[in-house]
């Protein structure tokens, strides 16, 4: 029963076939010679069958080249098909033979793509676009110009004719013009088959800067900068800003730019940059920094160049440490009367009959614990431990494997700390005897980026941080005295690169959260300060921990300036991180009523009355001077009177010194208040993101009739070439 159902089935399946093949069944009576026969030579209609499909292509046959010589051909005829054969045969070498690929789908070619290695980029400071674009576009022909940058384009907002008369065909263009004043602007013309992003960067005062990107696997970054012929002291700071921002977005980076002067082919520009030789000294008001202060409080002069490091001593009070790339490393008493102070009270190190050596010129400096040694690194990459009083060199590192850049006394481990480089460029640390550098007591290489690392050392719970500067990294690791005397603990990592960091003093930390430290990172991308806090983890946070916060170096000084230039050496007085406790100082209250400086310092540090109280006059007068340095900046900023601001409130407190941390007077008037009930703050929400979205429509059609006006521009200069 199943052979005939299996029998009709196929039956049936042979019919379907024949049905569906019979048109084509008359192609399998033909040879393939004699189809090609059909394909060159058939003078009459062909059969049937080649007609029933059409798109049926036979493709030409390609003329036969023999892999022997291409000389000595015979003809040979015997065949329907003619064939060329050489008599001659030499060696096998390129037979000729590829692949034919035209049947292949050819892929999308990106606007990035380009077969040559080569890209030329121009810089041209053509000094007003005015009625130079024929020149510009002869430029770009006879140099095969890919990219070139125009600064000093002098163009107006809104004003695109003369760069469309610049563009050569090909070619289209990003525009900068300077938004405020004369002269100035910036545009890149390139061609158009590069795709080009514009990158967001931060305004500098003291250049004009535009950042392109090329998108890719590896993006390329293109720079245009243009400095004006003025000096400003703040040009190097803000390129050194933006070369930071630079190597975050790529490793490639091209840096088309120069300085203004009017100058032509070969002139030479000479520029001179002006650097604070000074020293000043600013003092913070008691309830902080409420406007902008224009005046020190004191002013060292003794330098001849750029100062590059100031450093306060440990123990002894007023007093500071500067160094400058004079080669001179000197020691001021702020303390001193007058305003500004022209004579240190001891010069460390200073160079000789006018010579600079490479080892006075200090990179970082770190005092001990009671500050009576100095170890220094200095250009020559060495370490070296000093005596602050005398001047004189102590010890120096001998080692040819480590090339330091900071140094840090490691406060309790009677060790020095090191972080620089190896021969082979990896960013390593050591650790150093103070007593004798001339082996190190550990080295470890951490990795091999090319910032440099800065060291920061808690001796009360032995950690040392290793933050890296131009990366986000922060490690942590547990010093001890004993081998292998470093531990690896933890790591934070963070996208945002940090161009410096500072630290709180310990007596500014939250000890009810077990906070052991914090940073405050300078980050370069964003131009913002961030605060990052390390915690232990413990399950009672609101208890005071003993262990994580033992006896500290607090914030009274334990002798004078003059004591510690006779000879004195002294520790710094401890003070308890818990809440409510006083520990007196064992050396005595240092007098600070030397200099009215001595006094507000001594003032804004104290908590509570420790050797004796102030006098209540004294008191009073620095409030009102206070008082009245505020009122005149909100006098200056508000053009009203001071009584009909309502936002102010009365000060209800009588006694000469308040209890609050900022007085009323500070706080500024609220212009628009807060809604106090639920419904109000749902109203005034929904009305602001109402204004959002409107907002963003704005920019979407502004950005939309942008595009269409280039557009309607590029139209118009094709129509017109």
């Amino acid at each position: 029963m199943w052979a005939c159902k299996l029998f009709i089935w196929l039956t049936l399946l042979w019919s379907a076939l024949s049905l569906l093949l019979q048109p084509g069944a008359a192609l399998f009576q033909y040879t393939a010679a004699d189809l090609l026969l059909l394909c060159r030579h058939l003078s009459v209609p062909p059969p049937v069958a080649l007609q029933l499909h059409p798109e049926i292509v036979l493709s030409p046959r390609r003329r036969y080249i023999h892999r022997g010589s291409r000389r000595n051909f015979q003809l040979d005829n015997s065949h329907s098909i003619t064939s060329y054969w050489s008599t001659t045969r030499h060696p096998r070498l390129n037979t000729g033979r590829t692949a034919d690929l035209r049947s292949l789908a050819s892929l999308a070619k990106t606007a990035t793509f380009n077969h040559n290695n080569t890209v030329n980029f121009g810089l041209l400071n053509v000094r007003s676009l005015t009625n130079k674009g024929q020149l510009i576009q002869d430029l770009i022909t006879d140099h095969k110009l890919d990219f070139i940058g125009l600064t000093e384009t002098w163009q107006q907002l809104n004003d695109f004719s003369q760069l469309n008369a610049s563009a050569p065909p090909g070619f289209v263009y990003l525009s900068y013009p300077r938004g405020s004043g004369r002269g100035g602007g910036l545009a890149l013309l390139y061609r158009e088959k590069w795709k080009v992003l514009p990158v967001s960067t931060p305004a500098f005062s003291s250049m004009e800067s535009s950042v392109f990107q090329i998108p890719g696997p590896t993006p390329t970054v293109i720079a245009l900068i243009y400095r004006p012929p003025k000096p400003n002291s703040d040009f190097l700071n803000d390129f050194s800003s933006l070369l930071t921002q630079l190597t975050t977005l790529s490793p490639n980076v091209i840096l088309l730019g120069g300085g203004g002067g009017g100058g032509g082919g070969g002139a030479k520009i000479k520029t001179k940059f002006w650097f604070c030789s000074k020293v000043k000294i600013w003092d913070i008001p008691i309830c902080g920094v409420q406007q902008n202060i224009t005046k020190a409080r004191k002013t060292l002069i003794g330098h001849c160049r750029r100062v590059a490091i100031i450093e306060w001593h440990p123990t002894a009070v007023n007093l500071l440490l500067s160094s400058a790339y004079d080669c001179k490393v000197l020691l001021w008493d702020v303390s001193q009367a007058g305003a500004v102070i022209r004579q240190p009270v001891r010069v460390v190190l200073t160079p000789v009959h006018y010579r600079y050596p490479s080892e006075a010129l200090l990179l970082s400096v770190s005092f001990n614990k009671d500050g009576s040694r100095l170890a220094v690194t200095s250009k020559d990459r060495r370490v070296r431990v000093l005596d602050p009083r005398a001047g004189k060199i102590l010890q120096v590192s001998s080692s040819k494997t480590h090339r330091a850049n900071k140094v840090l006394y490691i406060g309790g481990l009677k060790m020095l700390l090191s972080t620089g480089s190896s021969p082979w460029n990896h960013r390593q640390i050591v650790l150093w005897d103070p007593e004798d550098l001339s082996e190190p007591l550990y080295e470890e290489d951490l990795d091999g980026s090319a910032g440099v690392l800065f060291p920061f050392y808690d001796p009360d719970t032995q950690m040392l941080y290793l933050a890296g500067k131009g990366d986000g990294t922060i490690r942590c690791y547990e010093l001890s005295s004993e081998k292998p005397y470093v531990s690896f603990l933890t790591e934070y990592r963070s996208p945002l690169p940090q161009k410096g960091l500072g630290v709180m003093p310990k007596r500014g930390l939250d000890v009810r959260s077990c906070e052991v430290f914090r940073f405050y990172r300078l980050v370069a991308v964003s131009d913002l300060v961030e605060p990052l806090s390390m915690f232990v983890p413990r399950k009672e946070s609101g208890v005071f921990q003993e262990d994580l916060y033992p006896m500290t170096a607090g914030n009274q000084a334990a002798l004078t300036a003059q004591e510690w230039l006779q000879g004195i050496d002294r520790d710094p007085v401890l003070m308890s991180l818990k809440p409510e406790a006083r520990v007196e100082n064992p050396y005595g209250e240092v007098s600070p009523d030397k200099t009215q400086l001595g006094q507000m310092s001594s003032l804004r540090v104290q908590t509570g009355p420790v050797g004796g109280p102030v006098t209540n006059s004294y008191q009073y007068r620095v409030e009102k001077d206070f008082l009245r340095e505020q009122l005149a900046y909100q006098d200056a900023k508000y053009s009203f009177n001071v009584s009909d601001l309502s936002g102010w409130q009365p000060d209800e407190t009588q006694s000469p010194l308040m209890a609050y941390c900022c007085t009323p007077h500070c706080c500024e008037p609220e212009e628009n208040p807060p809604p106090k009930a639920e419904t109000e703050l749902l109203k005034a929400f929904y009305r602001q993101q109402e204004e959002i979205r409107d907002l963003k429509e704005e920019l979407q059609h502004r950005d939309m009739r942008i595009a269409q006006l280039e557009q309607q521009m590029k139209t118009r200069v094709r129509t017109a070439l």
